[in-house]
């Protein structure tokens, strides 16, 4: 039945995001296993509500329409429902945003506390936010990534910033030794050949980053400056999200971010509760 594929795909999501324990009486769900494409939200709506759901459900919190309708059928029927942000977040206006009770979790667990000010001014309320140790943001691996521009995920962005790092290493404002496609890219013939006018420079240090990714929390957390290539439509990082982060603007769509050895553990936490710990003290 459905409940059990959503179990089913839970527990192989739950794999990539945290160790998980014993948590007695918890539904997990992960995202990435589905999508509109799949289930049409309004047919699983209607799947769910022949089941009794006196689980909880936990959800790697993404805002997707089928998520919410996760939360409203398991909140209407007086289950307890727990997000958790389990990647980083250029900003909070997107799917961070809360509008209604049903439609999302009654608590949502985030990496750090830097951005909790920005999520009560998108519509959280302060009982309903906490912190967690995150278990997939970790150390970033310096040896590997210095020097390197890293591309996102999306096609578009990637072939924008490919064509703006190729003007900027060809006027000398940008040296890497190294540009990491996104693995979806990775024989993508087009891109490849963009990536390959970008002059390479084997003595090349900073790291760079095109749009927003969890590098960059991770990159900072560590000590690290962060080049960033990004524009307000494209992850360029919200200093309303991220106020302990010191953003300098180094040129068009180029900016450098920092963060200040006293702020460290606002982005990502290790002192705070692993998820398993906090839902196993709320879940009674």
């Amino acid at each position: 039945g459905i409940i059990g594929k959503i179990y089913l795909a839970a527990r192989a999501s739950l794999k990539y995001f945290f160790q998980f324990g014993s948590l007695k009486g918890a539904l997990a769900y992960g995202s990435s296993f589905l999508s509109v494409r799949l289930w049409r939200v309004k047919a699983l709506s209607e799947a769910l509500s022949g089941h009794s759901l006196d689980g909880t459900l936990v959800l790697p919190w993404e805002g997707q329409p089928e998520q919410k309708a996760l939360c409203e059928a398991f909140s209407r029927r007086g289950s307890q429902v727990f997000g958790f942000v389990h990647s980083g977040a250029g900003n909070s206006s997107t799917y961070l945003a809360r509008s209604g009770e049903t439609l999302y979790p009654s608590k949502l667990f985030v990496p750090g506390d830097a951005v909790l000010p920005s999520l009560l001014r998108v519509g959280w309320k302060e009982k309903e936010l906490g912190v967690f140790q995150s278990a997939r943001l970790g150390t970033l691996d310096w040896p590997a990534a210095r020097g390197t521009l890293f591309l996102p995920y999306d096609r578009k962005s990637t072939r924008k910033f490919l064509i703006r790092a190729r003007e900027l290493a060809r006027s000398g404002s940008l040296r890497v030794r190294r540009i990491q496609l996104h693995p979806v890219h990775a024989h993508d013939e087009a891109l490849l050949e963009l990536a390959g006018q970008i002059p390479l420079d084997p003595e090349a240090n900073d790291l760079w980053i095109a749009g927003f990714s969890s590098i960059v929390l991770e990159a900072l957390e560590s000590g690290h400056s962060v080049y960033q290539l990004a524009d307000p439509l494209d992850g360029q990082l919200d200093p309303d999200h991220y106020p302990t982060v010191e953003i300098r603007v180094v040129a068009d769509s180029v900016f450098k971010l920092s963060l200040p050895p006293e702020k460290q553990g606002s982005l990502i936490s290790r002192t705070a509760p692993t998820i398993i710990d906090c839902l196993n003290h709320r879940i009674q």
